[in-house]
């Protein structure tokens, strides 16, 4: 059991990761040639840029996270050794390695801006970086060059570093979905208004080949003109039997109530 512990503390915290290459190599930047096919064309540095899908809070607090921790773990170097001002300040016995401490602390009060919160457990890596950094200090002459080696802000922000990955590739996958939701509600509304608009231009075709009116607009009623004028009709004498026997007749004027005998 103490061997498994042992070696989980030396690995965890001196060995050397993807994310914490606190060797002679840079955490910060990468060597990219110009031309990948040519062996000996030119090589560049290049900013290791932050991972893709993070907001613009995020991002910012990232390469403000990895610009003071290049500062105070990376700024100078010495016979290939890479040291900053934490290692400088820390020279000074007891105040230094306080300051030292609180510049640390700094850093890690910016990852309570982030819109997504930290888990629990980068924070407790974190502020073990933090304390191991400042007991490593107090021990005289061996803690600075430890120190200096053990380079506890670019340890932090490799941790965050890592989360951030993972927020972003959560970030991707949610934008991708949306965006097919949204293809996909558009397709729809397509064939929705393609499907309810056909049963007009059947109608309209239909009304062009066979002549006949479309649907909905059927054709109104017209008066049938039978040739006969009502006033004719009311002016045409009727024929009438009196009292005596006789036959007499009656023209109708103006009404068919007013009747005038002859």
């Amino acid at each position: 059991m103490k061997k498994f512990l042992l070696k989980f503390i030396t690995k965890k915290f001196f060995g050397e990761t993807k994310l914490n290459r606190f060797g002679f190599d840079d955490p910060y930047y990468e060597e990219v040639q110009l031309d990948p096919t040519d062996p000996n064309s030119k090589v560049v540095r290049n900013y290791i840029q932050p991972p893709v899908g993070l907001s613009d809070n995020d991002t910012k607090l990232f390469q403000k996270i990895q610009r003071r921790s290049y500062r105070l773990d990376y700024l100078f170097n010495i016979c290939g050794v890479k040291f900053g001002w934490n290692g400088v300040i820390s020279v000074v016995p007891v105040i230094g390695d306080v300051l030292a401490a609180v510049n640390s602390l700094l850093i890690y009060r910016l990852i309570f801006q982030l819109d997504n919160p930290v888990p629990w457990d980068i924070h407790f890596f974190i502020l073990v970086n933090i304390v191991a950094d400042f007991l490593f200090k107090l021990i005289p002459i061996v803690g600075s060059f430890v120190d200096i080696g053990f380079k506890a802000n670019s340890r932090n922000a490799a941790l965050i570093e890592k989360h951030l990955a993972t927020v972003a590739r959560a970030n991707q996958f949610f934008n991708d979905a949306d965006s097919e939701v949204a293809s996909t509600k558009s397709l729809v509304s397509w064939q929705t208004s393609s499907v309810t608009g056909i049963p007009d231009i059947v109608s309209s075709l239909r009304s062009r080949i066979f002549g006949g009116e479309p649907k909905g607009q059927e054709k109104p009623i017209e008066s049938i003109d039978l040739g006969v004028s009502s006033k004719s009709v009311l002016n045409k004498p009727r024929a009438r039997v009196n009292s005596t026997g006789g036959v007499s007749t009656a023209r109708a004027v103006d009404s068919p109530q007013k009747t005038m005998l002859k």
